[in-house]
């Protein structure tokens, strides 16, 4: 004979609705973080002097909320050779804006381009890699980042590019 103890069945119950309220809590705030993260973007801009190009960037806050945002990794390269940019510079962007502010990321001169196109590298391409950092600005620590990585084609008397990787973690 199977007896069963009805004192406890309503605690069984409570630990029930807990769980599910405290899944729904987790869910809840997972939501909100989401639509309260920076969504930074970023765009080449190319300014030609002469024989130079140089290459800009222009930061853009997507999301809902002001951010700060900085420029944490900009990297050229030109065939095998490795051209690293330091940026020290905080932005705090507001949503919609962009911010007017063109960071200098790279530059290549005609002597570059025509390495690459008579093919005197290894790796004949040139590769242009900006990370953007940015935080909430309630947050110390920078914990968002976005990647953009492009090719850009040297073959005509203006660059091209092509996307490689645009990447928000």
């Amino acid at each position: 004979m199977i007896v069963y103890n009805l004192g406890s069945l309503p605690d069984w119950i409570m630990s029930i609705a807990a769980l599910i309220a405290l899944i729904g809590v987790a869910l809840a705030y997972r939501e909100y973080s989401e639509k309260t993260r920076p969504y930074i973007d970023i765009e080449l801009q190319t300014v030609i002097n002469q024989t130079q190009w140089s290459f800009l960037t222009l930061i853009s806050n997507k999301g809902q909320y002001p951010v700060y945002s900085k420029i944490t990794n900009a990297l050229l390269t030109i065939g095998d050779e490795k051209y690293p940019t330091i940026v020290n510079k905080e932005l705090v962007v507001f949503p919609g804006e962009d911010k007017k502010t063109f960071v200098p990321v790279g530059n290549i001169n005609a002597i570059g381009r025509k390495k690459i196109r008579e093919a005197k590298y290894t790796k004949n391409v040139v590769e242009l890699l900006v990370e953007v950092s940015s935080r909430k600005l309630n947050q110390k620590e920078y914990r968002y980042k976005t990647i953009l990585r492009v090719q850009v084609l040297v073959e005509e008397e203006k660059p091209g590019f092509v996307l490689l990787e645009k990447t928000f973690i």
